[in-house]
């Protein structure tokens, strides 16, 4: 006999689109099973406003574009379809201009805490390289200050910046001390 608790309902993306633009909570969407989201924290929504207010302040105007938060990248490949809520990300496609989500991001970054580290550098990282626009991929630590930058030329291998160091977001002509994700947070 089944176990009811493992009938997970499954969703069209069509669907989870329509639910999910309209209502109050927030999900992401990995072939047909949707997962809620949990809140983040102060420490997690205050380094993720300070590298948007950097990458945004950065941007030429145009089709350069940053997002944090509530925008979704959608990620779709022949055997995979999925929807994800980057911390930030940054698209320069004058063909991108999805009201919800994004297809061609050039820059996605993800601040790390513990209950999603494994996700980041797992699951997110797979589907978000398998993006031909995706030229880098960086993982931001709350807890110190300390960023991985995956980058689309070197084969997707880390190259790790902190203290205080400067890094360089290449997809965007960037360079910037790192601190400048860790103003408004105590480590």
């Amino acid at each position: 006999m089944a176990d009811p608790a493992l009938d997970i309902p499954r969703f069209t993306a069509e669907g989870y689109l329509e639910l999910e633009n309209d209502g109050a909570w927030k999900h992401e969407f990995v072939n047909g099973v949707v997962y809620a989201m949990s809140g983040a924290s102060r420490r997690h929504n205050a380094i993720a406003g300070d590298l948007f207010s950097a990458l945004n302040a950065h941007l030429p105007l145009g089709p350069f574009l940053a997002f944090a938060l509530d925008m979704k990248v959608h990620i779709k490949t022949a055997e995979d379809e999925r929807f994800y809520y980057p911390d930030v990300f940054v698209t320069c496609s004058p063909d991108d201009r999805g009201d919800y989500a994004s297809d061609k991001p050039v820059l996605i970054v993800e601040v790390m805490s513990p209950s999603t580290e494994h996700v980041d550098r797992g699951a997110k990282f797979a589907a978000y390289t398998s993006l031909p626009s995706l030229q880098e991929y960086v993982l931001v630590s709350q807890e110190t200050a300390r960023a991985e930058v995956f980058r689309r030329r070197t084969g997707w291998t880390s190259e790790v910046y902190d203290g205080a160091a400067d890094i360089t977001l290449e997809s965007i002509e960037l360079t910037m001390p790192l601190s400048a994700a860790y103003r408004r947070v105590s480590l």
